[in-house]
Parts: C-alpha cells; structure tokens; sequence
C-alpha cells in the first residue's frame, strides 16, 4: 500500500513501517491517519468521453492524496478513441456476418431475401456518423 507523508513523500507502508507487521491487507485507514501518513490514490471520477487521467506530483485534496489529475482529451486522442471503437463496431459486425453465412447457402431454409437484406445492412453499418451510437439492424 502507498502512503505519503506531510511533504508528500510517496513510499510503500512497509518503508514507513519497516518493523510492523500489517498482513496482506496493509495498515488501516485509520491507523494511517493516526500515524500522520495519507493513503494515495491513482484514479479520479472523470468523463470517459472527453477527459483522461494523466500522471501528476502528489498533492492533496481533502485528506486523499492524488497522483493523477483530470485533463481533457486532445484532438489525437478523440480521433484514437473513435478510431479503437470504429474497430470494435466492425469485430462484432464481422462475426455477425460470419453468424449468418449459413443463410445464403444454396440449400439454405431461410428467407435468402430478408437475411440479405440485414446482411447489407451490417455491411453498412461504417456509414453511421457515430461509432458510439450505433443502430444495429436486427436478424430477421
């Protein structure tokens, strides 16, 4: 477990606590704070859309100590984040293509027609505008 002091050092609770024995679960919370020690914390709330946790000196903001903060996204990184989930949308739209081969065989019971039809449509399915807002056609 990390833990910072006053001057916000980062060290492992063992460095701190060289000759105690805290088990797997490390010190309490409130033995910590007993101590002077804060516990720190790598992750913040944020806005999975529009923002990102970057690395940050430790600082303290009420009692927690933080080494992240909250930045807003580049262009570069909006256009990764589109770009990975266009990559998804067309991972799941290929297997259900590949889910539904079996229709158009020669031989098959199904309406060839509707199933060609919703096949196109899955085809198509890179023509939305939004990759986070995807429409799926449904099977017939």
């Amino acid at each position: 477990m990390l833990l910072a002091n006053i001057n916000l050092v980062v060290k492992d609770s063992s460095e701190w606590f060289p000759f105690q024995n805290f088990g797997s679960t490390g010190p309490s919370l409130e033995y910590i704070r007993e101590c002077g020690f804060y516990p720190i914390c790598v992750w913040k709330p944020y806005d999975h859309a529009t923002e990102k946790l970057v690395p940050a000196a430790p600082h303290l903001i009420d009692g927690q100590v933080y080494t992240v903060d909250v930045a807003p996204m580049t262009e570069e990184d909006l256009a990764q984040r589109k770009a990975t989930q266009w990559q998804v949308i067309r991972t799941a739209r290929n297997q259900m293509l590949k889910d539904s081969d079996w229709t158009q065989v020669a031989d098959s019971p199904a309406d060839k027609a509707a199933w060609a039809t919703y096949r196109q449509a899955l085809r198509d399915i890179t023509t939305q505008a939004d990759p986070f807002a995807i429409q799926w056609p449904t099977n017939p």
